[in-house]
């Protein structure tokens, strides 16, 4: 289901904001230990070209905020970004000291650390990625082990990192007459996520627990909705909140802007508690 947003109407919280209806379990919120893992896209590491690290950004300020909220003791969580070069970084939990690293065509150990975190019972899963970040939150639920209890995946602006580049601008650049094939993956929902897929993820999930936000302010870099069948349960265009001139965020750049949206990460967070029982 589409909708194109005016102010506000994004939230829903009246109710349930989380449109899952059911809550991760019957137990009191005290016996729940939930795992939050939260992605960014291309270029959003920090540290340096040598140690790329998502440390200390402010989308691990904002993580850290949910993961301390939500949990009743040991705080459970795996946080990544990509650098410049298109490689995953992370860090667990498990392991806050260290920086673990792969490509987008070797997430196992990326899937492993999240599969790790949610061992056990009572142990819900919630999955937050922007641009390639979604991509690879979308991967990684449809490849966990059906033993994890996945709640909640939600994708802001996904990209794939194989079908858009740097150099896809540059081969555009070299040959304008080609760009709308060139940059057709920078202008759309991935398309390797297959149909297929998508049902998996789809069925995996409580209803209502996948969610998608995108926009088409960006020109250049943009997503879109998915299409049936696989389509989200709930797919928003958040173009209005991103408009330089009287929009909720002043960026010049939509595609970075979404991934700062308040209103994205406070219905997020209203979810989670939904879910858990929280509110």
């Amino acid at each position: 289901m589409r909708k194109v947003l005016p102010a506000l109407a994004l939230l829903g919280c009246m109710g349930d904001p989380s449109g899952l209806g059911v809550t991760a379990s019957g137990a009191v919120r005290g016996e729940v230990e939930p795992v939050i893992v939260t992605l960014g896209g291309y270029s959003s590491c920090l540290g340096s070209f040598a140690a790329p690290t998502p440390a200390g950004s402010a989308r691990w300020a904002k993580s850290a905020r949910l993961s301390e909220r939500f949990a009743p003791g040991e705080a459970r969580w795996v946080r990544g970004c990509f650098d410049a070069r298109g490689r995953l970084h992370w860090i667990s939990s498990a392991d806050p000291a260290t920086v673990s690293v792969t490509t987008a065509d070797a997430l196992g150990p990326f899937v492993a650390a999240v599969a790790e975190r949610a061992g056990g019972e009572r142990r819900p899963v919630y999955l937050y990625g922007h641009s390639y970040g979604a991509w690879v939150a979308a991967r990684t639920v449809s490849t966990l082990p059906s033993s994890v209890a996945v709640r909640m995946l939600v994708t802001v602006d996904p990209i794939s990192p194989w079908h858009c580049t740097p150099a896809s601008y540059l081969r555009a650049a070299a040959a304008p007459f080609a760009a709308p094939w060139l940059l057709a993956g920078c202008q759309r929902a991935p398309t390797d996520l297959s149909a297929d897929e998508r049902r998996g993820i789809v069925a995996r999930l409580p209803e209502g627990g996948w969610r998608q936000y995108y926009q088409r302010n960006f020109l250049p870099l943009r997503s879109g909705p998915f299409d049936a069948p696989g389509a989200p349960h709930r797919s928003y265009d958040v173009s209005a909140f991103l408009s330089r001139n009287g929009g909720a965020h002043p960026s010049w750049n939509a595609h970075v802007g979404i991934d700062e949206l308040a209103v994205v990460w406070f219905t997020l967070e209203q979810s989670i508690a939904y879910d858990l029982g929280a509110e």
